[in-house]
């Protein structure tokens, strides 16, 4: 009688540091995102061909125009102010210095009185300036705010106005964001939090696939929110994307990604 012989294979255990790698998932958010609203009104003359959903803006393009018309007239008529407020300025100090030379020529020994001295129209005269002034300050901000300009390199996220429109102080003109400061938020559940090592930068792993293609790119948790999410009793680890990878077009906001989380 032959005997079943039961084929094993044997290994010799080893200790090992294997890293743990927490699994989640989340949408890329811009950082920063900006809801452009019209600081002066008026007719809107021009558009640049970027002031479109999509459009690609640089830092300083100027994105929109409204007729300046207006403003340009108000800064003439406060430069005039200004010139008018300085000429009464310099007509008050000659006639205070002329009232002191004709108060000694009356040999009047008592000291010559502020009224003498035209102290108080000198100072009407300087305060009307510094208004003057200012208000010629607020008519070239006025004027400069005609053009609404990008702040930063990034992309238009979509338009609230178009060419020939008016639009009123206040009114909306456009959203966009900087294409280069990316974020997403990782939910972690509170027992796998225990493996993150926070005496290090914690490194993500972000992926999709894309027609049977994986994409990869490298992130790092920058913070965390400040309190814990009361329905799914996780906490989000929030981190940004390294800056060698957004020369990718998929990586915009709104897109689904996976995310591995390096763990201790």
């Amino acid at each position: 009688i032959s005997e079943l012989v039961t084929p094993v294979r044997v290994q010799v255990a080893k200790a090992s540091t294997q890293r743990i790698q927490i699994h989640s998932q989340g949408s890329l958010e811009a950082r920063t995102l900006t809801n452009a609203a019209a600081e002066v009104g008026g007719k809107v003359l021009f558009v640049a061909p970027q002031f479109e959903a999509g459009g690609v803006i640089c830092e300083g393009d100027v994105l929109l125009e409204i007729d300046p018309s207006d403003y340009q007239a108000a800064v003439a008529q406060a430069e005039s102010a200004v010139a008018q407020a300085r000429l009464i300025v310099e007509v008050e100090q000659a006639k205070a210095e002329q009232s002191v030379r004709d108060w000694k020529k009356l040999g009047r020994e008592k000291a010559p009185s502020s009224l003498v001295m035209r102290k108080p129209q000198l100072a009407s005269a300087k305060a009307q300036l510094v208004a003057a002034v200012a208000n010629l300050a607020k008519s070239q901000r006025d004027l400069e705010r005609t053009k609404l300009l990008a702040p930063y390199d990034g992309r238009v996220l979509r338009t609230h106005t178009d060419v020939a429109s008016f639009v009123a102080p206040g009114a909306p003109l456009a959203d966009f964001y900087e294409s280069d400061r990316l974020e997403i938020r990782l939910p972690i559940a509170l027992e796998d939090y225990g493996f993150i090592d926070e005496t290090k930068p914690i490194e993500v792993t972000l992926s999709i696939e894309v027609a049977g293609e994986v994409r990869k790119w490298d992130a790092t948790v920058k913070r965390q929110d400040a309190e814990v999410d009361r329905r799914s009793r996780s906490i989000h680890l929030i981190a940004s994307l390294d800056p060698e990878a957004y020369g990718d077009p998929l990586l915009v906001p709104g897109l689904f990604v996976r995310a591995v989380v390096v763990g201790k």
